[in-house]
């Protein structure tokens, strides 16, 4: 197809079509001829956007969910969604209603609307570029307060995010290497992405800091909390919680699980006296100290009897199977 808009008929037959997510908060949503969302705001709202490159054929399970959790971790509750997507010039049809229904499908199990967005043909892109800008209310006052003594805690497994896209993306080497209870943890590791419970919990329960684990994973969040709250840590590298199954997966394929795609995993600081853990665990969501903030700029890792520092994180390992390396 040529450069440009989409044509109308696709845009109806393969876009608006495929949205049936409904929100109350969108008082106009998408539509043939607007510009714009008209949303219902009382108070202060929490946006957030992603563009999906970590996550090729799973945009809405990663980019929606990614939105959804950032926001959480500001004190709010995502209602709606714009949808952006840039596509090749020689793209089939079949692949942007299938880019519309996963979105769609990911809305409905979250109560989220899409509001609206943008789809466009170029030939600047090889294949789709989509990137999700979500909006809601925000219900919970946050700090952000970063100070020494504060307990670092995450929820639930660090590396589930990349190794449900590893799943899919190596599900036949996978299925022939090891047995089905393993793997089926792996491809099942969708339902654990979203943090919006937990991030509620901790922010009735006086947590200070929440922070969505992503791009980089643990190791890379550790080093953005040091930097925000301008402080140091110390981390007992073996409290931080990963599954087996995903250690596993990730020697397989060379891959460290502590610089893998974390979303699902919520970082937090906890001060003294809060209750955030006792809450979350009469949730049974599981939480883990690992950690705490100091009074200096060391960012440490204790490992037994090994003390290292952290470096300044790098890429998430998830691009050397995207870039066959």
């Amino acid at each position: 197809m040529r450069s440009g808009k989409i044509s109308e008929s696709v845009l109806k037959r393969s876009v608006l079509k495929e949205i049936h997510a409904k929100n109350p908060a969108v008082l106009s949503g998408a539509g043939v001829g607007r510009d714009a969302a008209v949303i219902k705001c009382d108070g202060m709202m929490a946006v957030s956007t992603a563009t999906v490159t970590l996550g090729d054929g799973f945009w809405a399970e990663t980019g929606i969910v990614r939105v959804l959790n950032d926001i959480a971790c500001m004190g709010g509750c995502m209602e709606g969604v714009l949808v952006n997507i840039t596509l090749p010039q020689d793209f089939d049809e079949r692949l942007l209603k299938d880019i519309m229904r996963r979105s769609d499908v990911v809305c409905s199990s979250l109560k989220v609307q899409i509001a609206g967005g943008h789809t466009e043909i170029s030939g600047a892109v090889l294949k789709p570029v989509v990137t999700y800008t979500g909006f809601g209310k925000k219900k919970y006052d946050i700090s952000g307060r970063i100070e020494p003594g504060q307990k670092i805690a995450v929820t639930k497994w660090i590396g589930m995010e990349g190794a449900y896209l590893l799943s899919n993306y190596k599900k036949e080497q996978l299925s022939l290497r090891f047995p089905a209870q393993l793997t089926e943890v792996l491809f099942n590791g969708g339902r654990w992405l979203s943090i919006l419970e937990e991030a509620q919990i901790a922010a009735e329960n006086g947590a200070t800091y929440l922070h969505n684990l992503s791009n980089g994973g643990i190791l890379n969040g550790l080093w953005e909390l040091a930097a925000n709250g301008h402080t140091g840590i110390k981390v007992d590298f073996k409290k931080i919680p990963v599954r087996q199954e995903i250690i596993e997966a990730c020697e397989l394929f060379d891959l460290n699980p502590y610089q893998l795609l974390s979303g699902g995993s919520l970082l937090m600081t906890i001060p003294d006296g809060s209750d955030v853990l006792l809450a979350l665990r009469e949730e049974e969501i599981p939480v883990s100290v690992i950690g705490e903030v100091t009074d200096n700029n060391d960012k440490i890792l204790v490992n037994e009897d090994e003390i290292r520092y952290l470096d300044v994180p790098g890429r998430d390992e998830l691009w050397k199977i995207f870039n066959n390396e």
